[in-house]
This record gives structure tokens, sequence and C-alpha cells, in this order.
């Protein structure tokens, strides 16, 4: 049958987003700003040098609610740092990311206590998987370095990566179960689409 698309309602053009980051310049929405005055002044005071931000909290940052906004008010004020994590499919009914999509049957069978990696939680605190090459997810390069975690294990298949026109196959057979990591540069606005071949 066809792939069901797994909607992400007001994701696509990303108004929603830029709305709330203009209340937030305007405005300065935010509870207790006094509590961030050790960053700002940090930030404010800092070369021009990339600065990494973690994020921690519940359904309203896996959901981008936040997320998107303020990582846009931080990137309109100190440059363009890079998009973040990103996991494909959706380990939750409430993942979503601004200007993603994410098709076909992902699952994160970490969270399964009977799956054979279980209990491996890497940065987002599960691991996603997909057999399936109707399993997919696009989304749209901001530039600079993509970097591609994945599982390394005795009988990983095999998954595509498409970065605008160039196709990269990357095998995840190891032999044994072990992180690892792949960069490649890409450039700002090119089309990103990854997928798994099967083994």
């Amino acid at each position: 049958g066809q792939p069901r698309r797994q909607a992400q309602p007001g994701r696509g053009g990303g108004e929603p987003a830029v709305s709330l980051l203009a209340l937030i310049a305007v405005l300065g929405v935010f509870e207790h700003p006094e509590h961030l005055d050790r960053f700002r002044a940090k930030a404010d005071a800092l070369p021009k040098a990339r600065v990494r931000v973690t994020h921690i909290g519940d359904s309203h940052l896996v959901a981008d609610l936040w997320t998107a906004p303020v990582r846009l008010a931080l990137q309109a004020r100190f440059g363009d740092g890079g998009r973040g994590l990103v996991l494909p499919g959706r380990p939750w009914p409430s993942y979503g990311q601004l200007q993603m999509e994410t098709e076909g049957p992902w699952r994160a069978p970490g969270l399964d206590r009977r799956a054979p990696h279980a209990g491996l939680f890497p940065h987002a605190g599960c691991a996603m998987e997909a057999e399936s090459p109707e399993a997919s997810t696009r989304l749209t390069a901001p530039g600079g370095t993509l970097r591609l975690h994945y599982l390394r294990q005795p009988r990983g298949g095999c998954v595509h990566l498409g970065i605008g026109p160039r196709a990269h196959r990357i095998a995840t057979r190891g032999p044994w179960l072990t992180p690892a990591v792949r960069e490649f540069p890409t450039q700002a606005g090119q089309a990103l689409v990854l997928h798994p071949l099967g083994t």
C-alpha cells in the first residue's frame, strides 16, 4: 500500500514559530527573565564562536513548540550555529520538528524491554529504527555539517541518505553493538532524505 504520511500540524511554512519569535523579541515574554541574566551576559561577551545550548524538557520541547522559537531567536541574535538534534520518525505522538516530514513505519525499540538493544538511550533518550523502504524522513538542511548518529550491530542493514542530488549508502553492520557517527557537508536549502534499504 501507499506509505501513510504522519501529519506535522503547524510545521510547514514556519509562520507560527516566526510569529512567536517576534512576540518574544518585542515583549520579552519570559517568566522570571532575570534567571537568564548570566546566560545573556556571557553570550554577549563571547567572541564569534559556536555555543551549544541544551534545552531539557518534555512534550512542549519534543513537539518543537518552544524550542523552535527559542532556537530562531538565538540564531537571529547570535548567528546560525546549526539545526540541532532531530530524530527520524516519531518516537512519541507529540514529537514533531519545524519543516520536517516523516512517513511510514518507524519505531523506538529502546523503549521496549524485549528488544535486543533495549536500554540503549542515546542523546534523545531513545533510538529509532525502520526496516521498510516506505519509512522516510525529510527536512531542509540549514547548511554546515550533518552528523548522522547510528548503531552498528551484527545484523545491521543499510540506510540511504540523500543530500540534494547526492546519494549516500551507509552500512550499519558491525561485529558488535557500538555507536557510530558519519559527517557530511551540506548547503543551506538542500533537501535531506533518510530511509532504510534493508540488509
